[in-house]
């Protein structure tokens, strides 16, 4: 009988020691400096950076990650790279120590992650099991096929996704109608800063992430001729996390003209300040030159274009600055650029938007992630009871009519606006428009909710509000789709309507009292 070999030491074992080249190159053909202990990755969008002080495990397992992300930085984007890195330090954390990558055993990792299980964190452990694995595949002294394989087998939950949505969370969900209406309104009557505005409308009419608004140019804005002689204008809007190489791909979108005209209204104002720097000059510059540190090879190219952190910060101080207040919580509006996307896309669900559509506009490869918004909208008939006054909360926290009312006499017979219904009644004059330009709106309904409407006390308001009422009514019974958006549409109108009403009753009480009191 031979004797069993004694197991070499730890000291004995051949510990794995990176060969760093000094240089690789990413994705997109721009080169990382691998040699200091603070990597800058070459993002135009932002200041990142992987800082290895900060990453405190044993040396040979440190470099088995260096080498581990140099492949992620050549394969994918940097800020895939970042939450790489970022996710990792979050599992050795969560670790015991090592002295070496040959200590690592499955039953620390399975314990570290039946603790974060409970914190239905365990997520992040798909990172930690993905490096080792690559590790294995590599060869790299340490790492265990056994490992790897008990790894793969090891059940972790996926990050959640959609529970903000489908719980119509009141802090992080979308907004709801009434939260909507009021960030809108903000924006038109020109609360906050210009850039500020811009940025709110960019999210509202796109429903794009953070890392695609940053990256608009003036270029990217398109006055389009259409055969009819009708001009629109859209956007450029560069595509995200599609592992493109080089320069992002983009998609058209069609925007309104009043963004169009703030997007050139904001242009002037970025030339003022920075000077013309030509068509590749972004339409969201950074505030203070200082806080951008980019790499040489970006400095030149985007040293003006806006950082991901700070449009981030602009968004969420944007209800503050405009004295926005949540009905719900009656607090400051809690916005982000996440919440506002929520809220797009719910949005266009609840008008009855096909999937496929909605994947198309939120630039997914498929609608698998997007069916979340058609499951969390909630029914059209809730909707409307509401603005029928069902819902005494929906009609007195927000005012819809933001016109003012007008006697008859004394009014310029060309300006009146007569009340035409859905059904081709014509009830006579309900008002006039005191707007000083020409209406691009769709009198006379839309009238209830343009501040320029100045409504006769006297005209058939009651009559229209009947007509609406029982138009409406009629087509959610005929309509199969529950989503159908002319509902939606005319749901601000009735409330509008209703609102109006309210007022003129006490306008004629207060005139009533005042008479009696003469007598």
């Amino acid at each position: 009988m031979q004797p069993q070999k004694k197991p070499k030491s730890v000291a004995r074992k051949r510990l794995f020691r990176w060969k760093n080249p000094g240089r690789v190159i990413d994705r997109n053909g721009r080169p990382v400096t691998t040699t200091g202990k603070v990597w800058e990755l070459q993002d135009p969008t932002d200041n990142i950076d992987l800082n290895w002080d900060t990453l405190l495990v044993a040396p040979d397992t440190k470099d088995a990650i260096r080498c581990f992300l140099a492949y992620i930085i050549e394969k994918y984007a940097p800020r895939t790279a970042h939450q790489v890195f970022k996710q990792l330090k979050y599992c050795f954390a969560r670790l015991p120590s090592f002295c070496t990558t040959f200590e690592i055993s499955y039953e620390q990792i399975e314990a570290a992650v039946a603790a974060s299980r409970v914190e239905r964190k365990d997520w992040h452990f798909h990172y930690i099991r993905r490096w080792y694995q690559w590790c294995e595949e590599q060869g790299i002294p340490g790492f265990t096929g056994d490992i790897a394989s008990r790894l793969s087998q090891l059940r972790l939950k996926a990050n959640s996704h959609g529970v903000k949505v489908i719980s119509q969370d009141i802090q992080d969900g979308p907004l709801s109608h009434d939260e909507h209406f009021l960030v809108r309104e903000a924006v038109k009557q020109e609360k906050g800063k210009l850039d500020d505005r811009v940025i709110i409308m960019l999210h509202l009419e796109t429903g794009a992430r953070p890392i695609q608004l940053v990256q608009l140019e003036e270029r990217d804005l398109i006055l389009n001729s259409a055969p009819s002689n009708h001009s629109f204008y859209s956007l450029n809007v560069p595509r995200a996390k599609k592992r493109n190489v080089g320069e992002p791909a983009k998609k058209r979108r069609r925007i309104s003209k009043e963004l169009a005209n703030a997007i050139q209204e904001l242009i002037a104002q970025n030339h003022a300040k920075y000077g013309d720097q030509g068509r590749q000059m972004p339409i969201l510059c950074v505030r203070r030159l200082k806080d951008k540190k980019l790499t040489r090879e970006l400095s030149a190219r985007f040293k003006f274009h806006m950082k991901v952190v700070g449009l981030g910060q602009r968004v969420r101080a944007y209800s503050r600055l405009s004295g926005v207040v949540s009905p719900r919580t009656g607090k400051h509006l809690k916005l982000h650029s996440l919440r506002l996307r929520y809220t797009y896309f719910t949005r266009l669900a609840e008008q009855g938007a096909a999937t496929q559509y909605l994947a198309e506009l939120a630039d997914h490869s498929n609608d698998r992630s997007i069916v979340i918004y058609c499951g969390s909208t909630s029914n059209v008939v809730d909707r409307l009871n509401a603005a029928l006054g069902k819902d005494r909360h929906y009609s007195a926290t927000i005012s819809r009519f933001l016109g003012r009312v007008t006697d008859i006499q004394g009014r310029d017979t060309g300006e009146v606006i007569y009340g035409s219904t859905p059904t081709l009644k014509n009830l006579g004059g309900i008002g006039v428009c005191g707007a000083n330009s020409l209406c691009d709106l769709y009198p006379p309904l839309s009238c209830y909710v343009c501040p320029k409407f100045q409504a006769w006390i006297d005209g058939p308001h009651e009559q229209l509000l009947q007509e609406l009422e029982t138009f409406v009514t009629d087509l959610i019974g005929k309509s199969s789709n529950p989503s159908d958006r002319i509902p939606h549409q005319l749901a601000d109108v009735i409330a509008s309507l209703r609102e109006l009403l309210t007022r003129i009753r006490q306008i004629k009480r207060g005139k009533k009292s005042k008479q009696t009191q003469l007598a």
